[in-house]
């Protein structure tokens, strides 16, 4: 489910995005099937699932927030980036916050907002 504006969803699978400018996706689409740089749902969205791929049961809320790779991770605040490899190394994290970046990590807990 995506709600807000200018958000940005790719190769998601069972992920909610609310706000502005968010972007959550997997590995750059591969194997998805495109129209006009639009991923074509016509073919049922389940038919691009990819387990190792896509990314899985995610939450983002906010603004500017972007999620790649990821899987069970929560993020809820401005500017935070989480990204990794696949969704093996990029797992569990939850960012309520600001400004936090992780990459290729699991099981971390962070809150409050960082220095830009």
């Amino acid at each position: 489910m995506v709600m807000g504006g200018g958000n940005n969803v790719e190769s998601a699978y069972m992920s909610q995005v609310v706000g502005v400018g968010n972007t959550v996706k997997g590995k750059s689409g591969e194997g998805m099937i495109k129209t006009n740089g639009l991923t074509d749902t016509s073919k049922t969205a389940i038919k691009d699932y990819d387990s190792e791929k896509s990314s899985q049961y995610n939450y983002v809320d906010g603004f500017q927030n972007e999620l790649t790779n990821g899987k069970h991770d929560y993020i809820i605040g401005s500017n935070n980036k989480v990204s990794g490899d696949s969704t093996d190394k990029n797992q569990s994290n939850i960012v309520f916050g600001d400004n936090h970046e992780l990459t290729d990590q699991k099981n971390n807990v962070m809150s409050a907002p960082r220095a830009a």
